[in-house]
């Protein structure tokens, strides 16, 4: 038997003679002359419909709730009625909740609690985006994942996950994040492109977006207790975790990895921290309105990316410390500042105009704080 050595360059597959078939992207293959088609016609095969399914499924995010007819569809996408009917069985197999009425056409219905790239899409104020965005059923942390691609060089891309495993915020204290309930993402962002006062100030813009968005998209305001927590409710419904990217040698700031995780429709939350934490929506059914909390996931995840992504030019840091001081918490309040190993008493003043905490100590000074934490006893 002679030896072939063939590329299919859509997959970067090589696929060299005869012999056993080792199954991994970029690996090489061995595989018969008699066999090289077959197997070749099934990889195409295989990619074409994944590229179908994701195309109709963006196509029926964009017009969630209405009917488009097989017909319409079709030329769209470039395909046939068949291919058509394929892609929604395979969408339904996922889970989607795809009805088809003789007619009428296709209708993707409310009730889709999925995460996705294509239902993130129809949202977006900058369309090119859409390649810098990846989302997972599952990771361990979406901040771990960023930080790996920017160790391979990535400077743009958004994470999201369904959930997280090993979740964490500040001080490595873990963050609950069970599937279907919450939106899990992080920016790998360039320290250059933000226009921050302070590369530290990231997290004061970040409050200041989270909220801007919930009432964006959910219309309900929120509250923030420096220097990360947003509270809705007077329960803690997100936190924020800003980690940075060093180079060993320059010692300066590559990049930042914001790692963003709200609570929207959680429930159940561990007994450490029930008495703390709550979600958006933590009596759902006692809305007037149901909530279609899938719908929600993934708009809130679309105006997160369309603030760090720039749609919004006049939501400048400044724009977004005074969103922060209107929503602050425990303005004028006595708190104790834990602070390097140390603890004191001190009246919480406000922030100044690089995002420090401004505090009013017993002996009548000031500090402005930028790290610490404020405890509530």
């Amino acid at each position: 038997m002679y030896t072939y050595v063939f590329r299919l360059a859509a997959c970067g597959l090589i696929i060299v003679s005869s012999g056993a078939f080792y199954s991994h992207e970029a690996a090489l293959f061995y595989w018969s002359m008699d066999n090289f088609l077959l197997c070749r016609r099934r990889v195409y095969a295989k990619i074409y419909t994944m590229n179908t399914k994701s195309k109709l499924l963006e196509l029926l995010e964009a017009g969630r709730g209405k009917s488009l007819s097989g017909e319409s569809i079709a030329s769209a996408l470039g395909i046939t009625r068949a291919a058509v009917w394929k892609a929604v069985v395979a969408l339904k197999r996922d889970g989607y909740n795809v009805s088809g009425v003789q007619n009428r056409g296709y209708t993707l219905t409310d009730g889709n609690n999925i995460l996705s790239a294509e239902a993130i899409y129809p949202h977006l104020l900058i369309p090119s985006v859409k390649e810098r965005i990846r989302v997972f059923p599952s990771l361990a942390s979406t901040n771990k994942t960023a930080k790996e691609l920017s160790a391979n060089g990535d400077e743009t891309s958004v994470i999201v996950a369904d959930t997280q495993t090993d979740g964490h915020g500040r001080l490595g204290r873990p963050f609950y994040s069970p599937p279907g309930t919450g939106l899990y993402i992080s920016f790998i962002l360039s320290p250059s492109a933000l226009e921050l006062p302070l590369v530290n100030s990231v997290t004061i813009y970040a409050a200041g977006a989270v909220c801007r968005a919930i009432k964006t998209v959910c219309g309900v305001e929120c509250g923030i207790k420096w220097v990360n927590d947003v509270f809705f409710n007077g329960k803690k419904i997100c936190g924020i975790l800003t980690e940075a990217v060093s180079d060993l040698e320059t010692g300066s700031i590559e990049r930042i990895i914001l790692g963003i995780g709200i609570n929207i429709s959680t429930a159940n939350f561990p007994d450490n921290i029930n008495s703390v934490a709550g979600a958006i929506y933590s009596a759902p059914e006692t809305l007037s309105a149901p909530i279609d909390v899938g719908a929600v996931r993934n708009r809130l995840a679309a105006e997160l990316i369309n603030i760090f992504c720039g749609a919004y030019p006049e939501f400048t840091f400044n724009a977004a410390l005074d969103l922060y001081r209107e929503r602050m918490l425990l303005l004028g309040k006595t708190v104790i500042i834990s602070k390097a190993g140390t603890e004191f008493t001190a009246e919480v003043r406000g922030i100044d105009k690089i995002g420090r905490l401004v505090v009013l100590k017993p002996d009548g000074s000031t500090e402005n704080l930028s790290s610490g934490e404020i405890i509530i006893r």
